[in-house]
C-alpha cells in the first residue's frame, strides 16, 4: 500500500473523508478496505458483473458493503461516497485498462446507488445493534434479536456477526435457527394442503402441444383431490395438453376439460397439473381439451411485448440492462431490469416509442425448438442470468430481438397492436420495474382518458384550451381560498369581540357560555384568538354546543387559571362521558366531540362546578 499503485488512491480517499494516512492504525486499515473494494467493484461492473442478491452478484455487493461498513464506523462517512474515488481509479488505471474510461457513467450510478441504499440500512442496522449490545448483560446477544435485525431491518446477517465479533460478543445460535425454523413454519402453514393420494388411470408422460394447438383429445393419467384453506378441487395430469402450465413468469392457462372448467395450470415436480373445480364426467374415456383462445392470445400479446421492451431498454438506457424477471397475465405486463437510477420521462417516452415502432415492423415469429444451447449462444440468443437451461432450448426471434424462451408468443409483432406503459418504479437495489398493457387493453385506455377528458371539457364550458382553462380554475379557486380566509377571520374576531362583550361574573372569573348551534369550526377557530387577549385576567370560556345533531364541548382558560391550577384538557377529558365522546387538549385550550346531544347540559353543569 505504500507504492505507487495504491498512494493516489490512499490521498483520494483521505481528501474525501478528512483523514490523513499513517496518523492511526484503524483508520489506516480503513483506508487500505476501501482504496482495495474500489478496485474490485468497479472492474467487476466493467465485465458486466451488477450488484445482486444472487451468486457472483452478491458477492461485489457484500465487498461494496464491507467498504462502506469501514467508511461508516472509521472514517465517519455518513453519506455515500466511495463513487467519487471512480475518476481516481480511472486516472490510475484508466491507461493500462481503458475499458475502465469507457465505462465511467455506467460504474459511478451503480456504486452510488448501492451505497445510498445501504447507509440508509446500516444507520438504522447499526443504531440497533449498539444498542442491543449496550444493554446486554453479558457478551452474548439474543439469537431472536439477531434474526429481527435481518428479518426486519433488513440488516446482513454476516454484517452482524462480523461487528459482534469486533466488539467481542457472540449470539446465541440456537435462538436464531429456531426463530428462522419457527419462520418458515408459519410461511409452510400457510400454504398447507391437505392433498389426497394420487388415482393412477393408467401410466406415462404429458406431451405438451400447446405452442401448436389450443384444442386436443386426450386422456387422463391421473388425478388427486385437493383441500385448501376450506376450499375443494382437483389436480389433473393429462396424457396430452395444449394448456401452458405456469412458469417463466407467464400465467398458467384455463379452459374446459369435457364437462370441467380448468381454472388454472400449474407446473409441479415437472408435471403440468390442471386445476379443475370439479371432475369431468366419463374420467376414463377420451375428453377434448380446450384453451380459452382469448385469454392466450392476450397472454401472447403481453409475453412477446416483454422480449420488445428488453429490446428497447437495452437500445435507450444501455447493454448493461438485464432483465430480473416478468409477470405476464392476460389483462397486463410486469417487467424488471437492472438499471441503477431512475429512468426519465424521456427515456420512458423513447422506451415506449421504439417498442410501438417495433410492433408496427410486424417482425414474424422465427422459432427453434430443441435448439443445442450451444449453437443458440451463437445465433446471438439473450438467456436470463442466473436461469438454469438444458442441453436443448427454444430460441424466440423477432427481428433484432432473439432470446432463450419457453413461454407462449404471437405469430407476429403486428398482433400486439400497441403498447403503453403505464408506471416505472423501482422494486430493489438495482432494479427497475415497468407496468404496461397491449392490444385491447390499450384500447380500453385510450377511451378511458378520452371519455376522461371529454368530461374535463364538459365542467370547464368546452374551452378549447384545456391546460389553460384548468390553470385559470385553479388560479381562481386560490384566489376564492384567499379571500374565504380573510372572511373566515373578520367573522372569527367578530365572534370572539361578540363573546368578550356577553362575559359573566362567575366566582371571580369572567365567563363566557356558549351554548345552542355553531359550527365546530367557529368554536375551534375562536378560542386561540382569545389567548392573547387576557394574559392577567381570569377569563374562562365554557363551550357546549350542537351542529347537525352531534354534540360538541369546549373549554378555553386564561393563564392565570392554569397557572392556579385548572387543566382545559383533563376537564373536558372527564365531562365527555355526558355526551358519549372522548377529546382533550392542552391546559389552557380542549374540545370533545361525542353522539348524545342529550348529554350537554349535564356536560356544562360539570365543567362549570370545576370552576369553582
Amino acid at each position: 500500500y505504500d507504492t505507487d499503485v495504491f498512494q493516489p488512491m490512499l490521498h483520494k480517499i483521505g481528501e474525501i473523508c478528512g483523514c490523513e494516512y499513517g496518523k492511526d492504525e484503524k483508520t489506516d486499515i480503513a483506508m487500505r478496505v476501501i482504496a482495495d473494494h474500489i478496485r474490485t467493484i468497479a472492474f467487476a461492473i466493467t465485465d458486466g458483473q451488477l450488484p445482486s442478491n444472487e451468486k457472483a452478484g452478491y458477492v461485489i455487493r457484500r465487498i461494496l458493503r464491507r467498504a462502506v461498513r469501514y467508511g461508516y464506523t472509521f472514517l465517519g462517512q455518513r453519506e455515500a461516497f466511495m463513487y467519487r474515488l471512480v475518476p481516481q481509479l480511472i486516472e490510475d488505471m484508466g491507461d493500462a485498462y481503458p475499458e475502465l474510461r469507457k465505462q465511467e457513467q455506467q460504474i459511478i450510478p451503480v456504486i452510488k446507488s448501492e451505497e445510498e441504499a445501504f447507509l440508509r440500512t446500516l444507520d438504522k442496522g447499526i443504531t440497533l445493534l449498539d444498542k442491543l449490545m449496550r444493554e446486554a448483560k453479558g457478551k452474548e446477544i439474543s439469537g431472536v434479536d439477531v434474526f429481527t435485525l435481518k428479518d426486519t431491518y433488513g440488516f446482513p446477517l454476516d454484517l452482524t456477526e462480523l461487528i459482534l465479533r469486533e466488539n467481542g460478543f457472540t449470539t446465541n445460535e440456537e435462538e436464531y435457527n429456531k426463530a428462522l425454523e419457527h419462520q418458515k413454519e408459519m410461511g409452510r402453514s400457510a400454504n398447507k394442503h391437505d392433498l389426497g393420494d394420487w388415482v393412477v388411470l393408467r401410466e406415462g408422460d404429458t406431451e405438451f402441444v400447446g405452442y401448436d394447438t389450443l384444442e386436443v383429445e386426450t386422456q387422463v393419467l391421473r388425478y388427486r383431490k385437493v383441500s385448501q384453506k376450506g376450499k375443494e378441487f382437483y389436480q389433473v395430469v393429462l396424457a396430452k395438453t395444449p394448456f401452458y402450465a405456469e412458469m417463466g413468469g407467464q400465467v398458467g392457462d384455463t379452459g374446459s376439460l369435457g364437462t370441467a372448467r380448468i381454472i388454472d395450470t400449474k407446473r409441479e415436480n415437472n408435471l403440468a397439473v390442471h386445476i379443475c373445480t370439479e371432475l369431468p364426467d366419463a374420467i376414463e374415456q377420451p375428453l377434448v381439451a380446450k384453451v380459452d383462445a382469448d385469454r392466450r392470445q392476450a397472454i401472447a400479446c403481453n409475453h412477446t411485448c416483454t422480449h420488445i421492451l428488453h429490446y428497447a431498454l437495452r437500445t435507450v438506457l444501455g447493454q448493461h440492462v438485464e432483465q430480473k424477471g416478468s409477470l405476464v397475465t392476460p389483462d397486463s405486463l410486469r417487467f424488471d431490469f437492472s438499471h441503477y437510477q431512475k429512468v426519465t420521462p424521456e427515456e420512458l417516452r423513447e422506451v415506449e416509442r421504439l417498442a410501438n415502432q417495433f410492433i408496427r415492423m410486424d417482425y414474424a415469429l422465427e422459432e427453434s425448438r430443441h435448439t443445442p444451447i450451444a449453437k443458440a449462444r451463437e445465433m446471438g440468443a439473450m438467456a436470463l442470468f442466473g436461469e438454469k437451461y438444458g442441453d436443448d432450448v427454444r430460441v424466440i426471434k423477432y427481428g433484432p430481438s432473439i432470446e432463450l424462451c419457453g413461454g407462449c408468443h404471437v405469430s407476429s409483432t403486428g398482433r400486439i397492436g400497441a403498447v403503453r406503459i403505464l408506471m416505472e418504479t423501482s422494486v430493489a437495489a438495482g432494479v427497475r420495474r415497468i407496468e404496461a398493457v397491449t392490444a385491447a387493453k390499450v384500447d380500453e385506455l385510450y377511451f378511458a382518458q378520452q371519455d376522461m377528458l371529454a368530461n374535463l371539457r364538459g365542467l370547464l364550458n368546452n374551452a378549447p384550451d384545456l391546460a389553460g382553462a384548468v390553470q385559470k380554475a385553479i388560479s381562481e379557486n386560490a384566489g376564492l381560498k384567499k379571500e374565504i380566509e380573510t372572511y373566515m377571520v373578520e367573522k372569527l374576531e367578530q365572534f370572539r369581540d361578540r363573546l368578550i362583550e356577553r362575559a359573566e361574573d362567575y366566582n371571580g372569573i369572567k365567563l363566557v357560555r356558549v351554548q345552542g348551534e355553531v359550527q365546530p369550526d367557529m368554536v375551534r377557530g375562536v378560542l386561540p384568538l382569545l389567548r392573547g387577549r387576557f394574559t392577567d385576567v381570569r377569563f374562562a370560556v365554557i363551550g357546549a354546543t350542537e351542529w347537525e345533531g352531534k354534540p360538541m364541548i369546549s373549554v378555553f382558560l386564561s393563564q392565570p387559571l392554569v397557572d392556579a391550577g385548572l387543566h382545559a384538557g383533563q376537564m373536558i377529558k372527564s365531562a365527555a362521558k355526558h355526551i358519549q365522546g372522548g377529546g382533550g387538549g392542552q391546559a389552557w385550550m380542549a374540545t370533545a366531540g361525542g353522539r348524545n346531544a342529550e348529554g350537554l347540559q349535564a356536560a356544562m353543569e360539570e365543567l362549570l362546578t370545576a370552576l369553582k
